[in-house]
């Protein structure tokens, strides 16, 4: 019985989310009862540290990777053959290791 690759990828793409959403609120449950006040400061510190760094890195990457690339209009593509949601994964992360240190 032949699997259709599309089906294949979905299927995983789900179950993925599936389990990133439950370790989430695994972790959620025991971190969420410590601390609930927020040091404004240090949060004042973590927006504007991601604020800079967000921009310098775009313009780093605008200067040394894309600088000989030839510019598009913006497009909506379809990466789930070649990255596999990855990229998805990236966001993940990031956006927890954001909301950790702030």
């Amino acid at each position: 019985m032949a699997v259709n690759n599309s089906h294949l990828s979905a299927f995983l793409t789900i179950r993925g989310f599936l389990i990133l959403t439950l370790l989430t609120l695994y972790a959620g449950s025991s971190v969420a009862q410590a601390d609930t006040t927020v040091n404004n400061r240090r949060l004042k510190t973590v927006i504007l540290t991601t604020s800079v760094g967000y921009g310098a890195g775009l313009i780093v990457l605008n200067h040394i990777w894309y600088k000989d690339t030839n510019r598009q209009s913006f497009r909506f593509f379809n990466d789930n053959d070649e990255w596999k949601q990855l990229d998805k994964s990236g966001h993940f992360i990031n956006s927890f290791y954001l909301s950790y240190a702030a």
